[in-house]
């Protein structure tokens, strides 16, 4: 019976052991299989979180960030970031300047354009309000032919006013006349004694703007 007791009691410890070995209800089995993971993994995760918030906090401290896939200092982006847009600035000035110049090019073409414009019309446009002086030359008169005379047979004979008249004697053994009226009487003077004889002498006439005497 004392023999029969002690082998279970043997038995007992010997199952005991067993189930220490399988883990089956341990208090290590139970840990390592709480949460469904590893120890060994479970510790690995818990080092790479630990190594990414350090290199965060140092990135963090050290003014690193990425752009293009690159790590730079974000003292040299906002740097880069200023220089861009003093380079912008600097453009949009140089650009304003052009206009304005061009513009201002323009303005005094245009300005130059109408002076000389102005100028040219002056130049061209000639105007006068005085009429225009003409007369009745008369040729191959007698020598000594009296201006009142003369004066007189042509206002009678052509039945208009004459306004002045000049004679002189010539060397070549004639006299010449210069009559001045109105147009329209010298073209009748004109029509009326051209070609007529006077004291033997045939007189040639003709209307002149250039009188001589």
């Amino acid at each position: 019976m004392a023999s029969q007791h002690r082998n279970g009691n043997s038995k007992s410890r010997n199952g005991g052991g067993k189930g220490v070995g399988k883990g089956s209800n341990s208090l290590f089995g139970r840990v390592g299989n709480s949460s469904g993971q590893n120890p060994v993994l479970q510790k690995k995760q818990t080092l790479e979180r630990a190594e990414k918030a350090k290199a965060e906090k140092a990135k963090a401290k050290t003014g690193l960030t990425f752009l293009g896939g690159k790590l730079v200092l974000a003292a040299d982006l906002q740097g880069n970031k200023m220089k861009a847009s003093s380079d912008k600035n600097k453009q949009q000035i140089q650009s304003n300047k052009r206009v304005n110049l061009l513009h201002n090019l323009k303005n005094r073409a245009r300005s130059k354009q109408r002076n000389n414009s102005d100028n040219s019309n002056n130049k061209k446009l000639v105007i006068s309000l005085k009429e225009s002086l003409k007369c009745l030359k008369i040729r191959n008169l007698p020598i000594g032919t009296n201006p009142s005379n003369l004066q007189r047979v042509l206002q009678q004979m052509g039945n208009c006013k004459v306004t002045d008249l000049k004679v002189i004697d010539l060397p070549t053994g004639s006299a010449h006349a210069e009559v001045f009226a109105s147009n329209m009487d010298l073209e009748t003077l004109h029509k009326r004694f051209n070609q007529a004889e006077i004291d033997g002498r045939r007189i040639l006439t003709e209307i002149s703007s250039q009188p001589e005497l």
